[in-house]
């Protein structure tokens, strides 16, 4: 049972599933508060009392961890992996990527490999 304004272990199981599900989805605030039953204001503070992150961090968040589990582990060029994880343009993922991970996701995939 959820108390007002947190989300249960199943509001947070169908929030990761929504986001991780969907990388390349825009997420907006609506639709994942709607997702859960509340307004924006309450889902804002719930899930970062949830998730220790703001829903952007999260999403950004998912989207490099997968775009990093794809560079070492598939051979899609590196623009691929940008767009399929949600990025706009490659040089926005590159310039997130190194942020995260400090170093481009090309020699990241070189280390990896």
């Amino acid at each position: 049972m959820r108390r007002r304004g947190q989300l249960s272990a199943s509001d947070r199981n169908r929030l990761v599933y929504a986001i991780r599900g969907q990388l390349d989805a825009q997420h907006s605030l609506d639709a994942l508060a709607l997702l859960v039953g509340m307004d924006v204001r309450r889902f804002t503070g719930a899930f970062h009392d949830a998730f220790g992150v703001s829903p952007w961090q999260y999403v950004m968040r998912a989207r490099l961890d997968e775009a990093a589990r794809l560079l070492r582990h598939g051979t899609a060029p590196v623009t691929d992996v940008a767009l399929a994880t949600g990025f706009a343009t490659p040089s926005h993922f590159a310039t997130a990527f190194s942020r995260r991970f400090g170093v481009p996701p090309s020699r990241y995939r070189a280390a990896a490999s």
